[in-house]
């Protein structure tokens, strides 16, 4: 996005983007099946399709009934299409959650405790959280006043990543949990703030216009996607899509700075 031009000539950054839920899980479905053609992790990919289908699905159901309501039109959704059969196990067994069950792996997963998590059953309750406070995101207004640096100004959730688009390569963090974007200069790890330690790893031969940002004061690390390289990236698709880059992020010795629902339980 372009914006008008200060006196100086240089462009003004939009601080703040409020997503559209419906919007954002249409065109990230429409993305992991895009991907998925021709990939080693197509079906891994098409299942990821499928639950961002159903969490668009789940949008009406979650405004009213809250995200378990979300959650059980995501397990109804999930229900019809092909599955890995660890995921149609847990698909199953989440339908005989206790409410006390279900709100405590809830609060695990909005606190980012992964290892306490269940993770079989991690991804379909995210999608659910993730589909309500997308939706609650869009209608809430920009925030006033100036946001965190490393977390949402929205719901103060981590960045799954961020997206750099323009001649000047202004740089968005993308909220892991409502799909918020805020700007953040670049060369600036979004964990720590330091801007003196910043390395950025390829892989060779590997997606266009993808590196792993990664600070070596902290040892984390973020993806960014380059519009210009990768007109059709979506940072949640995307990031799921270039786990290989994970791992070999991981190699070095640096941990994502948010997770991704999708990715869960992680590379």
């Amino acid at each position: 996005m372009k914006g008008a031009k200060t006196a100086a000539g240089i462009p003004d950054v939009v601080e703040v983007r409020l997503p559209d839920a419906e919007a954002v899980f249409a065109a990230r479905a429409e993305r992991f099946r895009e991907l998925a053609h021709g990939s080693a992790l197509g079906e891994y990919l098409r299942a990821c399709a499928a639950l961002a289908e159903a969490q668009g699905e789940a949008l009406a159901a979650g405004a009213e009934a809250g995200w378990r309501g979300a959650l059980e039109t995501i397990l109804g959704a999930m229900g019809r299409v092909p599955l890995p059969a660890e995921a149609r196990e847990a698909v199953g067994r989440l339908g005989g959650f206790s409410g006390e069950e279900l709100e405590a792996a809830a609060d695990r997963i909005l606190a980012g405790d992964y290892a306490g998590a269940d993770l079989p059953h991690a991804p379909f309750i995210g999608a659910a959280l993730q589909a309500v406070w997308t939706a609650r995101a869009g209608g809430v207004g920009i925030p006033e006043g100036k946001g965190a640096r490393d977390c949402c100004p929205v719901c103060a959730s981590a960045p799954v990543a961020g997206v750099v688009a323009g001649d000047i390569g202004v740089r968005h963090l993308v909220c892991s949990l409502c799909a918020t974007e805020w700007y953040l200069p670049r060369l600036c790890c979004s964990a720590c703030g330091s801007t003196e330690a910043m390395t950025y790893l390829a892989l060779e031969g590997g997606a266009a216009g993808v590196k792993a940002e990664c600070c070596d004061r902290c040892r984390t690390y973020l993806k960014l996607f380059y519009r210009e390289s990768a007109p059709g990236a979506e940072p949640f698709a995307d990031d799921a899509a270039t786990v290989a880059l994970d791992i070999r992020t991981a190699g070095e010795g640096y941990a994502r700075a948010g997770a991704n629902i999708y990715l869960l339980p992680g590379p």
